[in-house]
């Protein structure tokens, strides 16, 4: 990056390569209104509330904005917003579309709660992705195995959400 003062973060030099090719300039800083509203929508896809918007102006601490992100990683809702874009992925559904009267799967909201505590308790990936692959031959956490376990679609309906 050809101008310092724009560095405030490690992460400047590694986009500031993108700007150069469309003579993109760096923006002026955002105030703390827009920066907490940002990382609201980017962590949990809310706004903050009132209080809590109130509570960030009238912080005069420095690392206010890092102890905001934190608390807002250790948030549940975090791992609801995140979680979503996995379930999409693993194409999870509680009912079943093509059935009349769209029948409920037994039990469907165990691999749903799954999914949002692994991503709110920041399980390695290859570990989450070891429990969805291989559930039943895992022995060290029987109940994190079953519940990380996905359906077996070909299996009779009594059998695919059996423990």
């Amino acid at each position: 990056m050809k101008d310092p003062a724009w560095v405030r973060t490690p992460w400047t030099p590694l986009c500031s390569p993108g700007w150069r090719p469309t003579a993109s300039r760096p923006r002026h800083p955002a105030d703390k209104r827009t920066l907490l509203r940002r990382v609201y929508f980017d962590l949990l896809g809310l706004p903050p509330s009132p209080e809590e918007m109130d509570e960030f102006l009238a912080d005069p601490a420095p690392d206010a904005y890092e102890r905001v992100v934190d608390r807002l990683l250790a948030s549940p809702r975090y791992g609801e917003r995140w979680g979503r874009h996995w379930l999409d992925v693993a194409r999870y559904a509680d009912t079943r579309v093509r059935l009349p009267g769209r029948t409920p799967f037994a039990f469907s909201y165990t691999y749903r709660d799954y999914v949002i505590a692994a991503f709110n308790a920041d399980k390695p990936y290859d570990r989450f992705l070891l429990e969805q692959i291989a559930a039943d031959r895992l022995a060290a956490n029987p109940p994190v195995a079953a519940k990380a376990r996905l359906p077996d679609p070909t299996a009779p309906r009594s059998r695919r959400w059996a423990s």
